[in-house]
């Protein structure tokens, strides 16, 4: 009976020893715990969730409203003049040094104007005709029709 009692005391002192090593573990996560959901500055988890949830809502507002912008600056782009062609020539035999010009500025879609300067001694003319589609429905030179095939090559060039 010695040896039942020797084993029993054995077993209770054990049980002692795993309850207080269970006590320690259960306050060391007990405090982490307490660390997770309170934070260092007194702040909850929930509270921080929160913070991130408003923070997130509004970094999406935000990337909304960058994005319209782009669009309005990508729609008020392909409007602007963006490919330019210029041809210099002498219409006269009498004036030199290609002073007169022929100029194209185009959009994307191909249209904007054709701006024409004759340069002679006695003055200077200067003549301004649409481009819509990469025609013009007034009767082109040939200097300005190059200056407009200049025009859409670079924008050919371009894409």
């Amino acid at each position: 009976m010695i040896l039942g009692a020797d084993i029993s005391f054995i077993f209770s002192i054990a049980a002692l020893v795993l309850g207080a090593v269970s006590l320690l573990w259960l306050g060391w996560l007990e405090w982490r715990f307490y660390r997770l959901f309170r934070g260092r500055a007194g702040e909850s988890l929930e509270h921080l969730m929160r913070a991130i949830a408003s923070e997130l809502e509004r970094s999406i507002r935000k990337h909304q409203a960058v994005d319209t912008v782009l669009e309005n600056i990508e729609l008020r782009l392909r409007q602007s003049a963006q490919n330019f062609g210029l041809v210099r020539f002498n219409p006269y035999a009498d004036a030199g040094g290609d002073q007169s010009f022929a100029l194209a500025v185009l959009n994307e879609h191909k249209s904007g104007f054709i701006l024409s300067s004759l340069f002679h001694r006695d003055g200077t003319r200067i003549f301004a005709k649409p481009i819509l589609n990469g025609t013009s429905t007034y009767p082109l030179s040939s200097e300005e029709q190059g200056a407009i095939e200049q025009a859409l090559a670079r924008q050919h060039s371009a894409e």
